[in-house]
């Protein structure tokens, strides 16, 4: 994925398997200070990838609360915490890695994707 930046922090995505304490294969968001690149926190927030995902991550407010929402290689959606990676909620919604960007609307959130859905096709 593309970096983000938010506040002081430069925000990237990837599948990791070979990184000290967090080498287990897992798609994971990496938050770096953007003046030191010292690493300031790690966050796995869904299951391991089956792809790697180049979905864009969107970083939206929601009842006063911003979230960074992104599709990742397990086939789900995620929403984190952007300033300490803290998991707010995910739904895994295809069978393999989500490569497209969401939209949000209200606290609607809209993803699409070119792989077989695991379920209906809205959730409520």
């Amino acid at each position: 994925m593309s970096p983000m930046v938010d506040g002081d922090l430069v925000i990237v995505s990837h599948a990791v398997s070979n990184w000290g304490a967090n080498g287990n294969r897992s798609h994971r968001f990496i938050a770096m200070n953007k003046k030191t690149g010292e690493t300031q926190w790690v966050s796995t927030p869904g299951g391991r990838p089956y792809d790697t995902a180049y979905a864009l991550p969107t970083i939206r407010d929601h009842q006063r609360r911003a979230m960074l929402i992104c599709g990742l290689g397990d086939g789900g959606v995620y929403a984190i915490k952007p300033q300490t990676g803290e998991k707010v909620w995910g739904i895994v919604i295809a069978k393999r890695g989500i490569n497209t960007g969401v939209v949000v609307n209200g606290s609607t959130v809209i993803v699409s994707h070119g792989d077989e859905n695991l379920a209906p096709t809205r959730w409520a």
